[in-house]
């Protein structure tokens, strides 16, 4: 089960990315962390449904943290950019193992903010 830095404020880097800080247990053996992180937002708001705003895939050893670059879609950039005090945004990392097939997502929210 992969996870994720609690309440993290990412910035929004030139080519449109952000990093993410994901974290591998010990002791989970060869098969380690393989998963996706996905970056959602809200585009109305309070209200409406998340939106995907970007996701990339991972794979970690055992025990390993790296932060992991996402590349965001446009709308979500200019939201951050026009704001000037960022973008809240919810960070999913999903991991599936190997043995069983069980898929965990792991839920944090962040925010977005502009250089």
């Amino acid at each position: 089960k992969a996870r994720l830095a609690r309440n993290r404020t990412m910035v929004l880097r030139r080519g449109g990315s952000v990093r993410v800080m994901v974290r591998c247990p010990r002791g989970l053996g060869a098969t380690g962390c393989p998963g996706m992180v996905t970056v959602r937002f809200r585009p109305a708001g309070r209200g409406g449904p998340l939106k995907p705003a970007g996701s990339t895939t991972f794979v970690l050893a055992s025990g390993e943290n790296r932060l992991v670059s996402v590349k965001l879609r446009p709308r979500l950039r200019r939201l951050a950019e026009r704001s000037g005090r960022g973008r809240r945004v919810r960070i999913e990392a999903a991991t599936r193992d190997p043995g069983t097939g069980a898929t965990t997502v792991t839920r944090v929210s962040g925010l977005v903010t502009p250089r």
